[in-house]
């Protein structure tokens, strides 16, 4: 049987917010928080090679980040050190501004 790309990219959502906090719950809270911050480090890690060719690009100033926020990572907006962390992973810098 063939696992869906899908799957394997990305984990689910019981398995990304295992134990009481749900992203429901709200960016400010301190449980969700620290789950975003461990989704956002796993996430960087996995996809290190993405993330290193985005940076050279950017480093080169062959390209320009504007992140906008949206749907999907709306919970970056209350995790400071995640939002660091992707900031760095992109550009080599942590003051990547998140719109």
């Amino acid at each position: 049987m063939r696992r869906s790309s899908s799957s394997a990219c990305f984990p689910s959502r019981r398995a990304a917010f295992d134990g009481r906090q749900r992203p429901y719950h709200g960016r400010d809270n301190v449980g969700v928080v620290k789950t975003v911050e461990r989704i956002v480090d796993a996430t960087i890690a996995r996809e290190a090679g993405f993330f290193a060719a985005i940076r050279r690009r950017v480093e080169s100033g062959e390209l320009v980040i504007h992140y906008v926020l949206g749907n999907h990572d709306r919970l970056l907006r209350g995790a400071p050190l995640a939002r660091k962390a992707v900031s760095m992973a992109l550009t080599g810098r942590d003051d990547l501004e998140f719109h």
